[in-house]
This record gives structure tokens, sequence and C-alpha cells, in this order.
């Protein structure tokens, strides 16, 4: 048992409280009259809250943001290239980058051309919903040079000009195509970058984090975290990928750290992307409602093949 006095407790839903005890890591009571002796602990006034959740995040793409020498630095054309040339192309043969600027201009495919003639890129950002691709990564995907759409983006999430061709933004769908899923990369140093961004969250305050786009193998580098008892903060895990990809896996609650909350579906895309399935166009892209991402997992049938097999 641990004593903390001299301490002012916010969000107990039944006043301000100005002393804590302790029961291993758990808060055990609040008290809300000064405690009588010595405390164990004097915080000196200081303020304690209770811990805040981030209820959906790519830890991943956290990690490798914090160590990877990609596009996140500056907020030019220019300083995103130079950003990008220091980065090596993945085993994939694209060379990528995740967190490109809001702020920054969008780059164009002339501007690919110009900086990486030749190359296969593909720009993530910040959302890690929408993205650019050069025309080298574009062909690889296999995406009709021309078609019907004009001046949106295509079912597939490829964007395209009024004469319906490829503009090199890039969103859901299509960034999977390209990529072969939201966070890109080769398994390194899987452990490490998750255990950077989770230290990037415990940083900040954070206490907990729903990890939203769970593999198969961010799973095992998790649990190898907790059996290392190296996680610095509580993890929910959401399964991601096809259904197959899970049934060999060993689902459980191998701490109370460590939980492996349920599986994520996608019916549309994000806001920020303009991908979320609205009922109305988008008051700034009045051409693009979107669309539900995969048609077919709006049946019954979507939720029986996930929960029955997985």
């Amino acid at each position: 048992m641990t004593l903390i006095g001299n301490v002012n407790v916010l969000g107990t839903g039944q006043g301000q409280g100005v002393g804590l005890r302790l029961e291993g890591e758990q808060v055990a009571e609040v008290f809300f009259a000064p405690l009588r002796g010595t405390p164990d602990i004097d915080l000196g006034g200081a303020f304690v809250i209770p811990g805040l959740i981030d209820t959906h995040l790519h830890v991943r793409a956290l990690g490798r943001a914090e160590r990877a020498a990609a596009a996140k630095t500056g907020d030019t054309l220019v300083e995103h290239g130079d950003a990008l040339r220091k980065s090596a192309p993945a085993s994939t043969g694209i060379r990528y980058a995740v967190g490109w600027s809001s702020r920054a201009p969008r780059p164009s495919l002339a501007w690919f051309d110009k900086e990486f003639p030749g190359e296969a890129v593909v720009v993530l950002c910040q959302d890690l919903h929408s993205g650019f691709a050069s025309r080298a990564a574009l062909a690889r995907s296999g995406a009709p040079l021309a078609a019907a759409s004009t001046g949106t983006t295509d079912e597939e999430g490829f964007g395209r000009d009024r004469t319906g061709r490829l503009t090199g933004y890039v969103r859901d769908r299509a960034l999977e195509r390209l990529t072969g899923g939201f966070v890109t990369g080769d398994d390194d140093d899987l452990a490490g970058d998750l255990l950077r961004g989770l230290e990037k969250c415990a940083a900040v305050g954070l206490t907990e984090v729903h990890e939203m786009a769970t593999s198969p193998a961010m799973w095992r580098a998790f649990r190898e975290l907790d059996d290392r008892a190296q996680l610095p903060l509580r993890v929910c895990c959401y399964g991601f990928g096809a259904a197959e990809q899970w049934l060999s896996e060993t689902i459980d609650e191998p701490s109370s750290r460590l939980r492996f909350c349920g599986f994520k579906v996608f019916l549309d895309g994000a806001l920020g992307s303009h991908g979320a399935w609205l009922s109305e166009p988008y008051s700034d892209l009045p051409r693009d409602s979107a669309a539900p991402r995969r048609k077919e997992q709006c049946r019954q049938d979507s939720h029986e093949r996930w929960w029955g097999r997985a």
C-alpha cells in the first residue's frame, strides 16, 4: 500500500480529491479530506487525472515515422523530396514515406517524374487513408490509365482528372493495391517500431491504445514485448486482414497489459481522405460521396465468415 498526499485528483465524479491510496499499480481509493499523518509520497500540489485512452491508433506507423527518414519534416515539396531521397526502397521495390504534411502542396505526377524519374514512389498522408503515387507505382498497381470517372476518385480509390486520367492521388483500396496494406514496409524491426510508437504514446500521457490494424505478425510482436515486460502502457488489438491469416494464431489475453478485442472490418473509408460513405456529396468535393469499400461486406455472410472462422 502507498499513500499519496498533497495532490489534486480530477475526474473522480465526486468532486476534487486530495489524496490517493495505491495497491500495486491500481488506485484503490481517492481521499476527499487531507490525510492524517505523513504520506508515503508528497506530490507538492500536482494534478492527477484518469488515464487517457486513444481508441483508434496505428502504432506501427507511428513507430516507423519516429525512426524512418520519411516525409515528415518540413512543409514544402523541396523538404519532403530531400527526406524521401534519404529513404531506401523497401524489399517490394517501392520507395515510400509515411506522414506527408497536410500543410505541404500535393505532389503531382510531374513532380514525381522530375524528382524520382522512373521510380515507384508512394507517400502516405498523416491519416494513413490517403496518399500520392508516382507513374511507376501506379503502373505496378494495374489501374487503368483512363476511366469513365472524371474529376473525382473511382471505385477503387484512384484519383482522376476531368478527362478520367490518373492524377496520382490514391486512397484506401488503391493504397492497399499499391503497398499491400495501410502500414507498409518490411518486418525488419517490427517489435522495435511498435515499442517506439508505444513509448511516444506514453510520453504524451496515454495509458491505453487501441491498435486498429493488427496483423498476425504484429500480434506476435506485441506478445513478444509483453513476455519481456516491455509494454509501457495497455494495448487493445483489433485484427485486420483476411480471416484465413488468423486461423493458426493463438488469440488470448496473455496479461493485463495486452488484450485482443476483436476484428476490424471496413465498410467505408475516412472523412479526411474523402473516403467515408456519405448520403450526400462532400461540400468541398461535390462530385463525390464515396461508396462502400467492399460491397460484399455489407452482407450477413461477412459476419458469419469472420466470427465463424476467425
